[in-house]
This record gives structure tokens, C-alpha cells and sequence, in this order.
């Protein structure tokens, strides 16, 4: 339960409203819904879960250490406690949260649940994620620590579902990069300040296997993973978007050719030495890469397809490889069909 030294609940609800009023993108507004939600709670882990494709939860933002390692344990609609939120649009507070019916045991759960405490965040048309707090110590949570969650939750409702519909017109919603509009959108930008700029297009190999053997949702993980690994590998100003199902593009403004390659390099590693988990089985995930430099006046979708060409050669070259594009006008689209 809360004590006196913490802030006075009315003070800082009235803070969040305060900090509410200004312009925030997505981030910020999830980031304040946990601080501001710890700081009522006293407690050191809130985060927020957004619903994603296929009703994934996804763990978007947080307030202190997770509770799971890696990229964080991933659960659905109706699975675990947090499923439970989101499929019953009700707050859930628990006492004893692994002896609670909905509780799911997971192999990289980093210290004991005790407690938890769920509330639904809203759209119109229902339950757009949810707004978790939990404890290593029982009976962490009561009544009063219900009502201010809930209160978190009915002020920033709102404004995160608003920025929510803005970043899925822009947004994969199961890797959080880029999808197809929002590349089209950063590509034009790029065109039209004229700088030299590169591409790189990624892709998974043998990911229809993964799939095969070990199922969609740890494909879906594995996706998780690369996406972020990708991510860590650029500058600040680079994109990184899904481009196909197991194919990302990597847009690199003011880059040139050698410069790209040594960024494709780079991820290249980063992606081998992921190894994610399926069960008790660790699996190598490699990637392929194509890299071409825009030419001067060429169009972005024409440096695409050059970039797919090295991409089909480095497939073709044994895979876990980085070939550059040849300059020159892009040749006529390949067969995909031998990746």
C-alpha cells in the first residue's frame, strides 16, 4: 500500500494534466502514463502494453526493470494476467498473482510476481492496451491504488489513442518500425532534399522454416528481435522499415555506398548473434542483404530495386552476406520465389 511520504495523489494527477496539455507523440505519452503511474503507486514497475497484430500484446514502454528478460515476455488477448485485462476491459488487481487462474508461467521471468494491478487503456470501440503495475511482495496493491491507475488511465486514455490510430497508419504494428505508408512517406522526404542517400534491403533466410518448425509465434519473435537489432545498428535520422513479411529496408540519408555497406555489416552481426529461443532450443537466425547508393535524380523505388538485385545475389551467394548494388538504372524486377 502507499505511505504519507509519497506525493499527494491530487498534486500529481494534476500534474499529469498539466503535462498532458502540451504535444506529444506516442512515446511520450505512454512514457508519462508509467512514470506518472509508479510515482502515485510507489512502486518501481509500470508498463504500459499496447494491443498489436494478430492481439499480441506488446510491451511498448515501461517504468523500471522488466519483469521478464530479453525483449519481454509476449502475450495475447486473454493469455496471462494482462490477456485477462484486455479481453475482460475490467481492472484486475491480484494479492497473490501466481496463484491467480489467469497467471502464466514463463521460463525468463527475472524475480516472483506477488502482485499485480491491471487496467484497461480505451478507444470509442473498446480495449486498445493495458496499464500494468507489479510487485515481488504480496498485497502490494489495495483500493487505493486501484483508483489511481484508473484515474492514469481515464486522463491519458485519450491522447494515446489518438497518437495510437496516427502511428498505425505509420507503423508495423508486430515489430513497431515502419511499415509500407511510412517508408513512402519517409522516402519522399528524403527525395525531395535532394542528399545523397542509400538503401539497404534485408531479409530473413530460411525463415519459412522457423515457421515450419517452430511455429508463428515464435516467427513472430524472431521478427521482434531482428526489427530491434536493426534498429540499435543505425543514426539518429535513419529508418528502418518492413518492407514484405521476413524483408526490412534500411533508408540511410547522406550516406554513401561504403558507408552503407559497413551499417549492413554491422547488422548482418547483430542479427547472428541473436540466437532467440524456442522452448528450450536456441536458433541462429542469419539475414541477406542488398545495398545500392542512390543515383543523382534517380528515384527511390528504382535504388529499391537495385538494392533487391544484390539482395537476390547475396541469397544466391550462400546467404549471410552483405553484395552492393552496380550503379547504373535498375534492372527489371527478379523471381523471389528461390529465397
Amino acid at each position: 500500500m502507499s505511505d504519507a511520504s509519497q506525493p499527494a495523489p491530487l498534486a500529481t494527477l494534476a500534474g499529469l494534466a498539466h503535462a498532458l496539455r502540451a504535444e506529444h507523440d506516442l512515446e511520450s505519452l505512454l512514457q508519462l502514463a508509467v512514470d506518472f503511474g509508479a510515482r502515485l503507486l510507489g512502486t518501481e514497475r509500470v508498463s504500459v502494453r499496447l494491443l498489436g497484430e494478430g492481439d499480441a500484446l506488446l510491451v511498448t514502454c515501461r517504468h523500471g526493470e522488466p519483469m521478464h528478460g530479453g525483449s519481454g515476455a509476449r502475450f495475447r488477448r486473454g493469455e496471462g494476467l494482462v490477456g485477462h485485462v484486455a479481453a475482460s476491459g475490467e481492472t484486475l488487481c491480484c494479492h497473490d498473482a501466481e496463484r491467480h487462474p489467469a497467471f502464466v508461467a514463463r521460463p525468463d521471468q527475472v524475480s516472483p510476481l506477488g502482485s499485480f494491478l491491471g487496467v484497461p487503456l480505451f478507444d470509442q470501440d473498446g480495449v486498445i492496451g493495458v496499464l500494468a503495475a507489479v510487485a515481488a511482495e504480496q498485497e502490494r496493491f489495495g483500493a487505493a491504488e486501484v483508483d489511481a491507475l484508473e484515474l492514469v488511465s481515464a486522463l491519458c486514455s485519450p491522447r494515446i489513442a489518438v497518437a495510437r490510430l496516427e502511428r498505425i497508419a505509420r507503423v508495423d504494428a508486430l515489430t513497431s518500425v515502419l511499415n509500407r505508408r511510412g517508408l513512402r512517406q519517409t522516402l519522399r522526404e528524403h527525395e525531395g532534399a535532394g542528399a545523397a542517400m542509400s538503401v539497404v534491403l534485408v531479409d530473413i533466410d530460411h525463415f519459412k522454416k522457423v515457421n515450419d518448425r517452430f511455429g508463428h509465434q515464435v516467427g513472430d519473435e524472431v521478427l521482434v528481435q531482428v526489427a530491434a537489432a536493426l534498429e540499435r545498428c543505425l543514426r539518429g535520422g535513419d529508418s528502418v522499415a518492413r518492407y514484405g513479411g521476413e524483408e526490412f529496408l534500411l533508408t540511410l540519408p547522406h550516406v554513401g555506398a561504403a558507408t552503407a555497406v559497413a551499417v549492413a555489416e554491422r547488422a548482418r552481426a547483430a542479427v547472428e548473434g541473436l540466437w532467440p529461443r524456442a522452448g528450450e532450443t536456441a536458433i541462429q537466425i542469419t539475414i541477406s542483404a542488398g545495398v545500392a547508393e542512390r543515383a543523382p535524380g534517380e528515384a527511390s523505388e528504382a535504388t529499391i530495386r537495385r538494392a533487391d538485385r544484390a539482395l537476390y545475389a547475396a541469397k544466391n551467394g550462400g546467404r549471410n552476406c552483405v553484395e552492393v548494388a552496380a550503379p547504373g538504372p535498375a534492372p527489371p524486377s527478379r523471381d523471389t520465389t528461390k529465397r
